[in-house]
């Protein structure tokens, strides 16, 4: 296969769509729908069983926390280190070859084995290839320079990475 590179330079709007979609496809979001969850069931039996008071309303508040507050303040602290890491905004160039992927950028030259990475997922904005716990390589759509390049990118990653998910 003919070797596949995009040049890529980052803003913050990948960043944010990335961490979206990994974490709609995380156990960490399922685990905080569940302590929501929890959280609705103690306020409806505070409320049965004590009456309407602050105490059994801050149930529903920490369902509300749970369900949309922790991934706002992730979303804040990831808007936060992008902007104060200059790194970040580098252009990369990125070569997706049978052989792995090839990171250049104007600090870092590093080559990263298909085996390096566990799943992938795909929405309409953002590749995300995921590697470990809240560790992936956001590939932005946008990157690719034509409708055949990205799908020779897609077919070299479903052969690659086995575990693809598109949302």
């Amino acid at each position: 296969m003919t070797p596949i590179t995009v040049h890529v330079t980052y803003d913050v709007t990948d960043v944010l769509e990335a961490d979206r979609l990994y974490y709609a496809g995380s156990r960490r979001r399922t685990v905080h729908r569940l302590i929501g969850w929890l959280f609705v069931a103690i306020g409806c039996w505070r409320v049965a069983g004590a009456g309407i008071s602050w105490a059994s309303l801050a149930w529903f508040g920490f369902t509300t926390l749970m369900w949309w507050g922790v991934p706002l303040i992730d979303q804040t602290a990831l808007r936060i280190i992008f902007a104060r890491n200059p790194r970040s905004r580098d252009p990369h160039d990125v070569t997706f070859a049978d052989d792995g992927l090839h990171f250049k950028t104007p600090s870092v030259d590093a080559r990263v084995a298909w085996s390096h990475y566990t799943r992938a997922a795909e929405n309409g904005r953002v590749i995300v290839l995921i590697y470990g716990w809240r560790a992936y390589t956001v590939i932005p759509k946008r990157a690719f320079s034509d409708q055949r390049a990205f799908e020779a990118f897609q077919s070299l990653t479903r052969q690659k990475i086995p575990a693809c998910v598109s949302r």
